[in-house]
């Protein structure tokens, strides 16, 4: 078998494990590392959360619009699969009526370093390179194709909406990690685009390198970077409390002068 005929076989295969696993867990049980669509200050955001077993970054994530997973090898060939993270909507009721799309806007990549993550230090995939995706099983995404679906069509108040996304990469990767850049919008509506969403994928702990722990830590920091931090609404306690200490500093600045 050809390596794109393997390719999408593994494709197809992880779309439907995806599907099975979804099925053996109730509608809103999909356990793992996702993201929720919501809306925040009539914004689009996807607020990454980990139902699953602890890894340390948040059962809720700090910021949002970023969450990552890990490549599994697949055995006797060159390939890596993922079957999250995936998306949700786990409070259909604030996007009643409305239709969504999502866009996705590429693929980069940032080699293990030692050194803080900066803008720069990501760079795009190789020419020859690239991640195919298979959305919920009705749409297929590569990243060197930019490319968008309606995800939802009229959301019901009561309606559950999981998406499974399975993810295939020609190689196994060891030291890179892949961060796959997406856009939701809602249709003909006032509700503004996301900022970028982003689904990083680091390297399978167990390829046998003894590289594990900072695969997962170095994961964590570039959700963190990559990731939006909210900030507190208008008249909310939050910004209050922060307005506060800033006029309490203030004064004491005052008060040494």
């Amino acid at each position: 078998m050809k390596m794109k005929q393997i390719r999408k076989f593994l494709l197809a295969c992880c779309g439907i494990l995806g599907t099975l696993v979804g099925g053996l867990q109730n509608a809103d049980a999909h356990g793992g590392r996702r993201l929720d669509i919501q809306v925040r200050n009539n914004q689009l955001i996807a607020q990454g959360f980990n139902s699953g077993h602890d890894d340390g970054g948040g059962a809720i994530r700090p910021y949002h619009n970023a969450i990552h997973d890990h490549w599994s090898n697949v055995l006797g060939t060159s390939i890596a699969i993922a079957t999250f993270p995936g998306f949700d909507i786990k409070n259909p009721s604030e996007l009643s009526g409305e239709s969504l799309v999502l866009e996705l806007m590429g693929a980069k990549k940032w080699v293990y370093s030692p050194n803080p993550i900066e803008t720069n230090s990501f760079v795009n995939l190789d020419a020859v390179e690239f991640i195919e995706i298979e959305f919920n099983q009705l749409h297929n995404f590569r990243t060197d194709v930019p490319d968008s679906h309606l995800i939802a069509n009229n959301i019901l108040a009561n309606g559950h909406y999981h998406f499974d996304m399975s993810f295939v990469i020609g190689q196994q990767p060891t030291d890179t990690f892949y961060a796959i850049q997406w856009k939701l919008s809602a249709v003909n509506s006032s509700i503004l685009d996301s900022d970028p969403i982003y689904t990083i994928l680091a390297p399978d702990p167990a390829n046998g390198l003894g590289n594990g722990p900072h695969y997962h830590q170095s994961a964590i920091a570039l959700e963190s970077f990559l990731g939006v931090t909210a900030i507190p609404e208008p008249g909310s306690a939050s910004l209050l409390a922060l307005l506060s200490l800033v006029g309490l500093q203030r004064g004491r600045r005052s008060a040494k002068a």
